[in-house]
């Protein structure tokens, strides 16, 4: 099962519990009063919870629209929002956290769907998780600089928010973080990140880019499965292993750097990534689990180390699961490295495999490639031209050193078309 499913089940059951009631776990460390010693005070739509020193805004009326949390109750200074405290107020609106809030605890704004607003005071060190998940009204947040990790699910399904600023303070994005925010466009990844949890973007419909930086150690299982609008990313050598199903299903992936550093790209990384054209595999990666299948645009790999372990099955450089004669994929290597092995072994399923250094020089832009390959299987489908170029029934190396020739020929610039390169070769 993927990934990013066993994180929405483990979602879905914590949906269903009721709320939590306050315990003195949810006090601050510092409290060492039993439960039995506090005094529950009501204030308007909001109740708080008093100790010895300091109080605690510990639940609210389910039919609150707009509410402001008191900075101190009877002198004492109110220093956190308890967990659930807000749990299912599907009216509340807004809401103003005073200055002097500490901690903010788990499902603290749960399922608030009607909430636009909220400001996050620079006291805020801690959030807890699925603080604010399901806030589905909630356009744009800031992140407190004093907050060191973004909780798992702490903005699940924050379906209406566009923009998040996270602090360089933050070292941790947890799982399902933002998951299923489906109108998130952009967001920036501070260098103080060093690792990505799993599912953490999955479902951000809306992302178009996302760059990956130094800092970043670890990229999570899903972390940005089904971004369909992400044209873009860029991976740091500093993740060692690019986690299964890390950007499954994002159909609008048309550039892919990886970089050197990287060793490992999981099973069905990039599974399903159907804009992506080419890729470079770097040198330092060591093993290829079959991370591209279903690329059905992928035309070149290019892979860097002659040793690199690809996994064994025919969709692993992104074949469809059919034997074909109307698609090739390109594969670059080193001679008698582990890609040609790979490509010669899968040759019925379009694979060839041509060594580093016969690619074009120049590569065109990929918006004149792709008018060009519409005009030439327009041609081929007119003409009933396939890719058995010597008509022998099979698409052999001779084949495949006629498209690499004609390849070439583009590159150079001496044809426009497999039209008039065909033309050429048999003047």
């Amino acid at each position: 099962m993927k990934f990013r499913k066993i994180l929405a089940v483990v979602s879905a059951l914590c949906m269903m519990c009721a709320v939590v009631p306050f315990t003195e776990q949810n006090v601050p460390e510092r409290a060492v009063l039993s439960v039995s010693a506090a005094e529950k005070i009501t204030v308007g739509m909001l109740t708080y919870t008093k100790y010895e020193d300091y109080a605690v805004l510990s639940g609210c009326n389910t039919l609150a629209l707009n509410v402001e949390i008191a900075s101190e109750i009877d002198g004492l200074p109110v220093t956190s929002i308890a967990m659930s405290a807000f749990y299912n107020c599907t009216t509340l609106k807004t809401v103003v956290i005073p200055e002097g809030i500490i901690s903010i605890g788990d499902k603290a704004f749960y399922n608030c769907s009607a909430l636009t607003s909220v400001n996050i005071p620079d006291s805020v060190t801690s959030m807890g998780i699925y603080v604010f998940n399901g806030c589905s009204s909630l356009d744009s947040v800031v992140i407190p600089a004093g907050v060191t990790s973004i909780a798992g699910g702490a903005f699940y399904g924050c379906s209406a928010m566009t923009s998040v600023v996270i602090p360089d303070s933050v070292t941790s994005i947890e799982n399902v973080a933002f998951g299923n925010c489906s109108a998130l466009k952009s967001v920036k990844i501070p260098d103080s990140v060093t690792s990505i949890g799993g599912s953490a973007f999955a479902d951000c419909s809306s992302l178009t880019s996302v760059e990956i930086p130094d800092s970043v150690t670890s990229v999570g299982s899903g972390a940005f499965e089904n971004c369909s609008s992400l044209t873009s990313a860029k991976i740091s050598g500093s993740v060692k292993k690019i986690e299964s199903s890390a950007f499954e299903d994002c159909s609008d992936l048309t550039k892919l750097e990886i970089m050197e550093g990287v060793q490992e790209i999981g099973l069905s990384a990039f599974q399903n990534c159907t804009s992506l054209l080419s890729v470079t595999i770097p040198e330092s990666v060591t093993t290829i689990n079959n991370a591209f299948s279903s690329c059905s645009s992928l035309a070149t790999v290019t892979v860097l180390n002659p040793y690199c372990n690809i996994s064994d099955g025919y969709t692993s450089l992104g074949s469809n699961i059919v034997k074909t004669q109307d698609r090739v994929i390109v594969i670059y290597g080193e001679e008698n490295s582990t890609a040609q092995a790979y490509a010669e072994k899968f040759a019925d399923y379009g694979y060839v495999f041509s060594v580093i250094g016969s690619q074009p020089a120049t590569e065109p832009e990929t918006e004149p490639v792709t008018e060009s390959l519409d005009d030439d299987i327009t041609y081929m489908k007119e003409n009933q031209i396939t890719l058995d170029f010597n008509n022998n029934g099979v698409i052999d190396s001779a084949d495949a050193a006629k498209l690499l020739k004609y390849a070439a020929a583009k590159g150079a610039g001496t044809v426009s078309n497999l039209k008039e390169f065909l033309q050429k070769e048999e003047a």
